[in-house]
Order: C-alpha cells, then structure tokens, then sequence
C-alpha cells in the first residue's frame, strides 16, 4: 500500500491568500477552536488548510501522513512567510493537523454540515450520491415545513377572490351549493322540528304509577296564628311566691322592674292606665289592657338569648336571690 506523500504542500498552501495572509500577521496555522478535543467546528473553520491533504490521502487509499512529513512541510510554509518557528509550535500543529484528518476519515460516512460534508467528499467522492440523496430529502422536509407554516398563517386561503363572500349565496355552477345555501338548509330543517318539538312539550304526560298529581293552588294569605308558642305571662303571678323571673316588686309603687340585661325584660306598670308596657328590643312582650273594653291586645316576640348556658346560670342565680330576699321578708314580718 502506498503511503501518503505531502511533497509540494506547502507550496499548495502557500498560493492560499487568505492563509498566507494569515500567517504574515502572526497568527497561527491552526489552532482549537472550542474546548472539546475535537468536533466538527474545528475542521470546517481550516478546511483550506486540510483539503490539500485530504485530496492526497484520496490517492492513498485513506492512508494518513506521517507525522515527520507534516512537520517538515509545516516548518517550510511558515518560513516563507517570514516566520520563525519554534520546534513546540511545528509539533502542536502537526499533531492537530493529523488529529482532525483521523476525525474527518472517521466521519466522513454521516451527514455532517455542508463544510463538513465537502471534507468528507475530498477524501471520499463515493459519497457524492449519498450526499445529494441526503440533500434532496433535506429539500423536501423544508418544503413540506414552509408549506404547512403558510398553510397555518393564511386561514382564509379557500376564498382568494375579494369578494368577502358575495357570491356565497349563489349555488355553485359545478351542480354542488355554496356555504350559505347548506347553512339555510340547516336552519329550514331546524325550523320545520322546532314546532313538533314545542307540540309534544305542551302536552301533558301520563302520570307514573304511585306518583300524586300536581294540583295548583293559590298562596293562603291570611293571618297565621300560634305561629309561635305563647311565653308565660309573669305579670300576674303572685309576689309572696318566688319565681325564675329576675324582678323585685315594690307594693308602694304598683310597678316591676327587671334586670334590662340581654335575655330579660324591662315591666313598667300604670294603675291609671291598666296596662304594661315591655320593650320589645329586649326581645319581651308588650301587653295593654283596656279596663273600660274588658278585652287585651297582645304582641308577642320570642327572645333567643345568644349564650343558653349564661342564661341558665343567670336564671338560677335570680332565682336564689329572690328566695333569700323573700325568706328575709318573712322573718323580718
């Protein structure tokens, strides 16, 4: 097997202006381009600089150069361009000259970038056929992509004429109908059930076996009585017996006072006038009486005291003050 043999390279990148350029200012002949070891970016950046060897590997079966023979030829392109180089940087580019051509022979069966792709082309042109099957297919897929996005963007592409849907109306001349004529169609059919469809709502179904039927009836608006239970009327009862009420009676004045607290009431009664009055804020009762009449009127409210234990409690201790008070009455009599 042949080797590869890189007599006359550095001539060939020499007759590159934009290379040789390049190396007049200084800069070096290759060098990494991302922090990776080697990618794709490095080789398509310098793909002046490695086509010259790959084209000649070609003819060499594949066959990399020799790491003796870049140096030389590396050495003599940067002495032509004025340049003096150190044996480190001839060595750092000939091995990343080398290490990228192994990667461009490993790779050059799989679709890579364009620049990448022509790389893999100099050194293998058998794979033009595949490259352009890849292309066309690439082709394709963008064509079917931007024919779908302007499909998306245009909604209204049926109707391309102007004429916002003048002629909806008219039936089609091809025998078929236009949008609007299925539309009236649809709502004369529509038309045509609503009223069977009101006719058999407004007859009355059969009742079910166990159901009563419905029977209106007007609303009773008449008084309603003993809507609420009657409380008991204390204000007869007898002083000399001891009761729950919290009231003391004062025989001088003919008149009750109650505790005005929440869930008592407040007595004020009048001989003159043969009536008691409660205040109906504190959620009591009010009863007048008409002597010359014989007859009361009453208004009762029912009281719901906010805490029923407190209440309790209140009650039983009225209750045992009112017993001492009356016990104290007797043995002072």
């Amino acid at each position: 097997m042949a080797n590869c043999s890189l007599e006359g390279l550095a001539s060939q990148w020499d007759q590159d202006e934009a290379l040789r350029e390049d190396l007049r200012q200084g800069k070096p002949l290759i060098a990494e381009v991302s922090e990776k070891q080697v990618d794709i970016h490095m080789p398509s950046r310098y793909n002046r600089l490695l086509l010259p060897v790959l084209h000649r590997m070609r003819d060499a079966s594949k066959k990399l150069p020799g790491i003796d023979e870049l140096r030389h030829e590396i050495r003599k392109v940067l002495k032509m361009n004025k340049r003096d180089p150190t044996d480190e940087e001839v060595d750092r580019f000939g091995w990343l000259i080398r290490k990228n051509l192994g990667f461009i022979k490993m790779k050059c069966r799989r679709q890579e970038v364009p620049d990448f792709q022509q790389l893999c082309l100099a050194l293998d042109p058998d794979l033009q056929g595949i490259v352009d099957q890849i292309n066309e297919s690439l082709a394709r897929r963008r064509a079917r992509a931007e024919t779908a996005q302007e499909t998306s963007d245009d909604e209204d592409a049926y109707d391309d004429d102007g004429d916002d849907g003048a002629d909806d109306d008219q039936p089609d001349e091809a025998g078929g109908c236009g949008l609007s004529h299925h539309l009236n169609d649809f709502m004369a059919a529509v038309g045509e059930s609503a009223p069977e469809a009101s006719a058999a709502e407004g007859e009355s179904a059969p009742a079910a076996d166990g159901d009563a039927p419905i029977i209106d009836a007007e609303a009773y608006e008449g008084p309603i009585e003993n809507a609420v239970p009657d409380p008991i009327d204390t204000s007869t009862a007898d002083p000399s017996i001891p009761s729950l009420d919290s009231s003391t009676t004062d025989p001088s004045l003919d008149s009750s006072t109650t505790d005005p607290s929440p869930g008592s009431s407040t007595v004020t009664t009048d001989p003159s006038l043969g009536s008691s009055t409660t205040d109906p804020s504190l959620g009591s009762s009010t009863v007048t009486t008409d002597p010359s009449l014989g007859s009361s009127t009453t208004r009762k409210t029912t009281f719901v005291p906010e805490n029923p234990g407190a209440g309790k409690r209140r009650s039983l201790l009225v209750y045992l003050c009112s017993w001492g008070l009356v016990r104290t009455l007797c043995f002072a009599e």
